[in-house]
């Protein structure tokens, strides 16, 4: 099992929501970035913003282990 701080368990007690979404960047030849992701809304991080109206890129499912496992 993992252990949690203080300070998670006080977030997510809150009963604030939560939405997950993947940020995407992308650093062409010629010096333009192109930011999206994957929530349907734009996003802006850290003065950024990532664009939801861009292709639709989903990545494959994630699995949390403790220690190394292979597939």
């Amino acid at each position: 099992m993992k252990t949690a701080s203080a300070a998670l368990n006080n977030l997510l007690l809150s009963g604030t929501q939560f939405n997950v979404a993947d940020l995407f960047e992308f650093k062409l030849t010629n010096g333009t970035y192109l930011r999206y992701t994957s929530a349907d809304i734009d996003i802006v991080y850290a003065g950024n913003t990532y664009s939801s109206r861009g292709p639709r890129i989903v990545r494959s499912a994630t699995k949390t282990v403790i220690g190394v496992q292979v597939d």
